[in-house]
């Protein structure tokens, strides 16, 4: 049998031959019909071979539209390009895309406050890490971050924490919120910004850099670059 149930060429073939011999077999005029069936037989196949080739035509059509590129089909945003400055890596077991500053630390032992980017389909969404070290143990319960004249309070927090003997360190990864991000957007364009953490009767405070609202504004041009919303 053929596509879609239809009889190739070669078993049309084999029937007409079959008939044909029949024919012979009962006499009448073999030759003759023959003839008949040779001329019905090549218009059987020819418009089985014409159906089925219309067929696979429409197939491969609808194939390759369900095998498009996604990034064809999500939304984009208005910034055109991804700075140079961030990298992309991609999460084989989850398919999911990351873009970090090339700036940004990749070592947990260290301060640290930034952004990173995820997409997987057309999902875009923004994290946000900060990263506390201490020779003195404390037990992070309190984040603030002030700007020139404005501080910003992100409530009870959990940070998770590992140590080496000597210092402690401890961080915390979460989605970005609406609330964050328009402590993030203050944080780029302030002349001065910290971020606090807090335990007990305990706080620690240092400056948030430069380079750290440099790469804090390389993320947010990629977040709006794939088409995350603000």
């Amino acid at each position: 049998m053929g596509p879609l149930g239809l009889y190739s060429p070669r078993d049309g073939a084999r029937l007409g031959a079959a008939a044909s011999l029949e024919f012979v077999v009962s006499g009448g005029a073999p030759l003759r019909r023959r003839s008949i069936l040779g001329v019905e037989e090549r218009q059987i196949q020819l418009q089985a071979f014409l159906f089925a080739a219309a067929a696979l035509a429409v197939t491969s059509t609808l194939s390759a539209a369900d095998t498009a590129p996604a990034e064809e089909q999500c939304a984009k945003g208005p910034v055109a390009e991804i700075p140079e400055t961030v990298r992309k890596s991609v999460d084989e077991q989850t398919g999911i895309a990351w873009y970090i500053d090339r700036s940004t630390t990749d070592r947990l032992n260290e301060d640290a406050f930034y952004l990173y980017a995820g997409k997987k389909g057309c999902d875009v969404w923004l994290r946000l890490r900060v990263q506390s070290v201490s020779d003195k143990p404390i037990n992070i319960t309190r984040l603030q971050v002030k700007t020139d004249n404005k501080t910003f309070d992100l409530g009870e927090v959990r940070f998770k924490r590992d140590s080496d003997g000597k210092s402690t360190w401890q961080w915390f990864d979460e989605r970005v919120t609406a609330d964050h991000l328009l402590m993030l957007f203050t944080v780029t364009a302030s002349k001065s910004a910290a971020v606090r953490v807090g335990g007990g009767n305990r706080n620690e405070e240092r400056a948030i850099g430069e380079d750290e609202k440099g790469a804090l504004k390389a993320v947010l041009s990629t977040y709006r670059a794939l088409g995350g919303q603000i």
